[in-house]
Parts: structure tokens; sequence; C-alpha cells
């Protein structure tokens, strides 16, 4: 998911405008599971993600919040954590809907006004 807030990160500099903001903002959402999975584990939160950030950004694509280590991990494959594809897919899927279905319920409410 890092991996995927970098690179989305990376394309709404080059866009300009109320979609750049919102890819940005999509981005930014992103990074609330290492987050979350970080503050349970009761890890530092803010460490971690900046510390996975760093390691993506060094190329670390593999790189991920070890729990029971407590600690970021360059290769999570090494530590047979692995997440098909299909799984973190349907995620983003659903979570983008249903964005897309609150901003939809935002504009009928403003309209109504």
């Amino acid at each position: 998911n890092a991996e995927y807030m970098g690179k989305l990160e990376e394309y709404a500099h080059g866009i300009e405008g109320a979609v750049s903001l919102c890819i940005k903002a999509y981005a930014e959402a992103l990074e609330i599971i290492p987050y979350t999975l970080s503050e349970n584990a009761g890890l530092n939160p803010i460490r971690i993600v900046t510390d996975l950030r760093a390691r993506h950004k060094h190329g670390k694509k593999l790189a991920g919040v070890n729990a029971k280590k407590g600690q970021v991990v360059d290769d999570m494959l090494a530590e047979n954590v692995m997440q098909p594809t299909l799984v973190t897919e349907s995620a983003l899927t659903l979570a983008t809907e249903v964005v897309r279905m609150i901003l939809k319920i935002d504009d009928i409410v403003i309209s109504a006004r």
C-alpha cells in the first residue's frame, strides 16, 4: 500500500487543479493502513510510517510492517508474508466506491439546499 501511495503522489505532482488535490488526498488516505497496523501492534505509528515511506522511496518495494518484530522490514516475502493482488485490488475498489457514493450524497444534499 505504501508503494501505491508513493506512485499516486508522484502522479498527482504532474496534474494541476482539483484533480491533483483529490489524488493527493486518496494517496494520503492509504497511509492509514500501516498507521493502524502499527498502532494496533503497540508500535509508534509515526515512526513506522515514516520509515516505511523512506524505504519505499529508496526502491524497497517489498518493505512492510512486521508487527511481531515491531519494525519495518525490507522484504515481506522473506518474512513469509504475502497478500494476493486480488485482495489489494478489491480493498481499493471497495474503498473508492464508498468515497464516490459519499461524494454523490454530498452533491445531492448541497444541491437540495
